[in-house]
């Protein structure tokens, strides 16, 4: 089985202390996913993502897209050394 179909057959139950940690309710099972996969981004223009910057827990940096596509860029260049 490839990483990817282990993936897409992860159940995430949601931390109920994580609930409320994004400015919209919405977002929230967002943030649930990325601290249950230990991701160490979140990839958003959204800005309602912005409160968690200021949190230590739920660790999980924000950062804008091109912000990543720096992060990639940078990446490529040290995998090649």
């Amino acid at each position: 089985m490839s990483q990817i179909e282990s993936v897409s057959k992860m159940h995430i139950v949601p931390d109920p202390m994580l609930q409320d940690y994004a400015a919209d309710p919405d977002d929230n099972k967002f943030v649930d996913c990325a601290v249950a996969g230990n991701a160490k981004y979140i990839v958003t223009e959204d800005s309602h993502y912005d409160v968690l910057k200021g949190l230590d827990f739920p660790k999980v940096d924000i950062i804008k897209l091109d912000e990543s596509s720096r992060n990639c860029k940078l990446h490529e260049v040290s995998d090649t050394l």
